[in-house]
Order: C-alpha cells, then structure tokens, then sequence
C-alpha cells in the first residue's frame, strides 16, 4: 500500500505545533487538569480521567483514517521527535499511548536515549510518569513490567543511560532524572501490587498449573491428539500476552474451542453411540456423559453451563474482561481434569 505523505506532513505540522500552541493534557470529571511535576501515585479512579491533549488526539484521529503502511510510517515519525524538544516530546508519549503503540515506545527508549543531557529525555519521563498516573488501569502486566524494569535500570548501572547517570551524579540534572525514574517506579510497583491482589480476589490458584500438567498426562495415557496439550499451552501464551478486551475475547474463544475438542475426544471413546453426538451442543454432551455415568446430574450441569457462560461473555462479544477469561481458564483446566479422572476410573 502506498504512504500516504499528506498525512505524514500534517502529523509534523501538529508536532511542530506543540511547542507553538500548548495545550491542556487531561480532563478529571470534567474539569481541565495538566500536571508538572512528577507523581509517585496512581489516581484512584482513572475511569474519571480523559485525555484531551490537542494534537495527541488530532493525530491519533489521523492515524486510525489510513493504511496499515501509512500507520507504520506514522509511528516512525512519532519515535524519530521523541528528542526533538521537550514540548514536542510529551506530544508523542500521548500520541503513542493513544493509538495503542505503547510497546514500540518502550522498546525505543531502551536505545534512543543514552545520555542524561539528551533533548526531550526529562520531559519524555514526566509524559510517561503522567500516562501511568492518569491510565494505569489501560496498561497490561508486561507493560508495567517493562515500564518497572527500565526505571529500576536507571539506578542500577545498566544500560548507557545509567552509566551517564553514574557519571553525572552530582549534576543537578542527575538528580533530577533519578528522581522522576523513582516516581515512575514506585507507581509501577503499586499497579502490580494491585494485580496481586486482583488475582487474589478473583480466586488465584498457584496450583492451577500442576493441575494442568496432570490434564496433559491424562491426555498422554488415554492416546488423545496432541493439539489438546498444544491447545492449554496456547491458552497459556495468549492469556499471559493479552493487551486489551480483544485479546482476552481470544483466550475465552480458544478455550470454548479446547473444550469442544476434549468432548469430542471423550465422546469417541464411547464407538458409534459417542460418535453421533455433537461436541459443540454441551446439553447433549451433559446428558450423553450423565447416561453413561461418567458424571453425575449436578456435574452434568456444570458442563452445560460453563458452555453458556464462556460463550455469552467471550464469542457472543467483541470483547472479554481480564477477569472472565482469568475464571473461564481456571475452570476449564479444574473441570477438565476432574473429568478426565472419571474417565480413568470409569
């Protein structure tokens, strides 16, 4: 596809504007709100938080209007003025966050950045510190982790940057730098903090993954296809990788998928009467598996209705909540053990 370049010098006419025009950054219910200076925490309630920032969001809007080629190009161009100046700098932090290419960000202040007198640097740092502060709730685990993990660096000596630091220590700049980086540190950690006790609350289980691999010794010894033990280790990758709704609507389908396979799987195990059952009708399912005593009437239940509710909140919809396919997941591994168990003893 071509590059579509009228796009690409409107983008650098709002970059150049960043410094021409300032603009309000944020809206927090309502009222017009920009931070200065560097956060150490994370606001309460992000749901009540909008960014407004001019151009970031003129050239967001531009980017979601052209090609896949135009958008590479457009995130190139962002990622080249990081240190431009400063006001230029900020404007691309929340153009980033905005088109949702806040990995690309991270990845490219591993490198772009290796001296503490850099243009853009400081005020790069404040913009990403005011991101989490504002949006934390939007960011995934490897995001904050990666987020954690370069702050900590800074401080740590690794990394041409940390070496500058070092170098500088005494400089008035150094300090400074130091500084934002343990503010963004210490926000991360608190984002992590709460997805521990997140996961906590909505049933974290350390011992969902030894139930998993003695699923995949079930499926060993009954000769069942491989894909199923290729299938969970699927449905592992995708859940731990998941960015946003739509991605974990895709660990929620590829579960419902596992199920229908392990049915199937079961059901062939009963010759000609198993074969002649649907795997994706999970009433018949129940029902055959109940007939046939491999599991009792309220399990049976269970079978149908977990059916229902990965369907009704995962493929009946755009897109899944962290905590429906963190649930879903648990379940399926739990539920499918017990039944392969049955089947053993069967």
């Amino acid at each position: 596809m071509a590059i579509d370049q009228s796009a690409i010098e409107d983008i650098e006419i709002l970059l150049e504007n960043s410094y021409v025009e300032k603009t309000i950054d944020f809206s927090v219910n309502g009222i017009l709100t920009s931070y200065s200076d560097p956060i150490g925490g994370i606001h309460p309630n992000p749901e009540n938080i909008k960014l407004i920032h001019d151009q970031a969001i003129s050239i967001s809007k531009i980017f979601y209007q052209k090609n896949k080629d135009t958008q590479l190009k457009i995130i190139k161009l962002l990622l080249d003025n990081l240190k431009v100046r400063d006001e230029i700098s900020r404007t691309v932090v929340f153009s980033i966050f905005q088109i949702g290419s806040l990995d690309a960000l991270m990845d490219n202040i591993q490198t772009a950045f290796d001296d503490i007198y850099d243009s853009g640097l400081s005020e790069m740092m404040i913009s990403l510190n005011h991101l989490i502060y504002a949006f934390w709730s939007s960011l995934t685990r490897a995001q904050v982790k990666a987020i954690r993990a370069w702050s900590k660096s800074l401080d740590s000596g690794d990394g041409e940057l940390a070496v500058s630091l070092q170098s500088n220590s005494n400089t008035a700049t150094a300090s400074h730098l130091i500084w934002i980086a343990s503010q963004i540190y210490a926000q991360t950690n608190k984002i992590l903090v709460q997805d521990v006790k997140k996961r906590i609350e909505l049933g974290y289980n350390p011992e969902i993954n030894e139930d998993e691999i003695k699923i995949k010794d079930e499926f060993t010894k009954f000769g069942f296809p491989v894909d199923l033990s290729q299938a969970l280790d699927k449905v592992d990758q995708k859940f731990s990788s998941s960015k946003d709704a739509f991605d974990f609507k895709g660990t929620m389908d590829l579960l419902r998928s596992f199920t229908e396979r392990l049915y199937r799987s079961i059901l062939d195990q009963y010759g000609e009467d198993g074969k002649k059952i649907k795997e994706q009708n999970s009433e018949a399912v129940s029902t055959f598996f109940i007939n046939k005593g491999l599991v009792n009437e309220h399990f049976g239940k269970m079978i149908s209705l977990q059916r229902h509710f990965i369907s009704d909140l995962a493929s009946h919809r755009l897109k899944s909540r962290e905590e429906d396919a963190r649930l879903s997941k648990n379940m399926v591994i739990e539920m499918s053990l017990y039944i392969m168990r049955r089947l053993q003893n069967h």
